[in-house]
């Protein structure tokens, strides 16, 4: 993938299409199961994609997504967002060319350990700036993600 490309509501889950959006109802219940099945994170081990990134989310207990940004969700779980698409920042910007990443996904992870051992690990593509010194949470490129398995993307 390329730079970063509007998310394209058509391959999100119903669920995720309008404004603020509650969780939908377990997958297990509720009647319209197959209509939130639109990513299959059941395939661990293969590359992630943007999708699983969404599908993911909504894993959560009582996830809201803010969809105001169109494309540039948050999620969030008791007013807390956990995982958001960034906008172009003067902090995460190529190094060759000193652009400004279009494509940044912010993460929360549970520690300042987590987040040292995804961002010091040198296969992963996670990092961070000095922005988010002091914040457990490690960025990723929407145009990197498929470096990693959906696993490793859940675990994250």
């Amino acid at each position: 993938m390329a730079e970063w490309q509007s998310v394209d509501p058509a391959v999100l889950p119903r669920h995720t299409r309008r404004g603020n959006d509650r969780h939908p109802p377990p997958r297990n219940g509720g009647g319209d199961a197959d209509r939130h099945s639109v990513v299959d994170v059941s395939d661990t081990d293969r590359p992630a994609r943007i999708e699983d990134v969404h599908e993911i989310a909504f894993a959560m207990p009582d996830v809201v997504a803010d969809r105001r940004t169109d494309d540039r969700p948050i999620y969030s779980v008791g007013g807390k967002s956990f995982v958001f698409f960034r906008a172009p920042r003067p902090d995460a910007v190529d190094p060759h060319t000193g652009e400004r990443y279009s494509d940044v996904i912010v993460l929360w992870v549970p520690s300042e350990d987590d987040k040292q051992a995804l961002t010091q690990d040198a296969l992963l593509p996670f990092f961070s700036t000095p922005h988010f010194d002091g914040h457990r949470s490690v960025l990723v490129r929407a145009s990197r993600i498929s470096e990693l398995t959906v696993q490793e993307l859940s675990n994250a």
